[in-house]
């Protein structure tokens, strides 16, 4: 009787967050439960895809990734002290647009 009244509640807990045509059917509650999860993880690719597409945005643009700077560090040089992201970002811009010399690249 308990696990009964225990599913009954979860179920009035997931109808709520259910799309409207899976709360008024006769699915039942698994299927319902189980379209929130694939729901939720169409949902982490769609979230995966936009990280990637704005990544890949910024670094044609000449944003650098401090991110990814960071996690080769630690896998390559693992004693070596990581720069804060402002020297990062100094260092990246200087070394895109020059030191004050040429900024056509030409030389």
């Amino acid at each position: 009787m308990r696990q009964k009244v225990a599913a009954l509640r979860l179920q009035e807990k997931y109808k709520a967050f259910a799309p409207r045509h899976i709360a008024d059917t006769n699915m039942g509650f698994d299927r319902g439960v189980q379209y929130l999860k694939e729901s939720l993880a169409m949902f982490r690719k769609l979230q995966q895809a936009v990280r990637f597409l704005s990544q890949s945005g910024r670094l044609m643009v000449g944003v650098p990734d401090y991110d990814n700077y960071v996690a080769q560090m630690a896998i390559n040089q693992p004693g070596e002290p990581v720069m804060s992201y402002e020297a990062f970002f100094r260092e990246r811009q200087e070394a895109r647009f020059g030191r004050g010399k040429c900024n056509t690249r030409c030389c």
